[in-house]
């Protein structure tokens, strides 16, 4: 008799655990019907406002065939030496971090081809592009504390469209300020705060079709000007 409750309890976990199993497995079957493509890239910046604010960045993102996106734009602005080896008149802690999601709601497809009109969002933050008086020396440690301390931060939500016009992608987006820290600026400003034009331009064999791809990448908004090296690489 307790045989037999023995066998039948392993029985109903077994059948618990297949039940389990049913979901996770079509879970993974759907996610790895999906595919993804991951970006890379380096390049180098300028922020529109004020030419000596200038430096080197990485890109990072994630996407999928459907290009939900997501990017990440570090940016950071070395100690530059100028000709009688002197340091340059700005802190030495110039960083700037920018992440970006857009999520296509028309031309939802597979492949890059096409167009693609979506919602957008962006968040920054980050003294790159900051407008401040430096009161410190600049690469001391009070330079660097004062880029941290008066470092600004944005929020913005809006849509953005896109266009494939093989070799070239074009893109376009604006997000209205949901949270952020110029208090000072001007209705226009705010509105256009998070404004960017981005061109893409692929760079193709022609004898091979490779999976991957390489771009260089222009961009122009009013907050940065720059370009970069980017390499997408599916996964």
């Amino acid at each position: 008799m307790l045989l037999e409750q023995a066998i039948k309890k392993e029985c109903n976990l077994k059948g618990v655990r297949f039940k389990f199993l049913i979901p996770l497995a079509l879970l993974i079957l759907v996610s790895g019907g999906f595919g993804m493509m991951f970006e890379i890239g380096a390049g180098y910046r300028f922020a529109p406002s004020d030419q000596t604010k200038h430096g080197i960045n990485l890109d990072i993102g994630m996407f999928n065939d459907f290009n939900d996106i997501i990017e990440l734009d570090i940016t950071y602005h070395p100690q530059f030496l100028d000709s009688q080896s002197q340091e340059s008149a700005t802190p030495t802690i110039f960083w700037n971090f920018d992440m970006d999601a857009m999520i296509p709601l028309l031309g939802r497809r597979d492949g890059i081809e096409g167009y693609r009109f979506g919602i957008y969002s962006t968040f920054e933050f980050g003294s790159f592009y900051s407008d401040y008086t430096l009161d410190a020396t600049p690469g001391s440690s009070q330079a660097q504390q004062t880029a941290w301390d008066r470092a600004d931060y944005w929020f913005g939500a809006g849509v953005y469209g896109q266009y494939f016009l093989d070799p070239w992608l074009f893109e376009m987006s604006i997000g209205l300020p949901v949270i952020n820290s110029y208090s000072n600026q001007d209705t226009l400003n705010k509105l256009l705060g998070s404004f960017e034009v981005k061109t893409r331009y692929f760079i193709k064999s022609e004898k091979h079709n490779f999976r991957d791809h390489l771009l260089v990448e222009f961009v122009v908004s009013t907050r940065k000007i720059g370009v970069s090296v980017v390499l997408l690489e599916p996964f």
